[in-house]
């Protein structure tokens, strides 16, 4: 679309049916959470990294764009974040 700003975006796809892609705006410092459901301000939706999953930690990676490249940080103590 000409004219619109291009920003780094986040876009995860499921393996099966598990949940709806997602795709996240990693703009303007923005840094997103990638976790389970744990309260009514985690429901999980197409624009936030939150999943309604029981194997996903809670806090597993916070993800954001620096220097026009996509940066993850793993936080879960049992994920691996590729």
């Amino acid at each position: 679309m000409a004219g619109q700003p291009q920003y780094p975006a986040l876009n995860l796809y499921p393996l099966n049916d598990s949940f709806v892609p997602k795709h996240i705006l990693l703009a303007g410092g923005i840094r997103v959470k990638i976790g389970r459901q744990t309260n009514a301000k985690t429901v999980p939706g197409e624009k936030n990294g939150y999943f309604d999953s029981k194997v996903l930690s809670r806090q597993h990676a916070e993800v954001w764009e620096e220097g026009g490249k996509v940066r993850p940080t793993p936080k879960a103590s049992e994920g691996v974040l590729r």
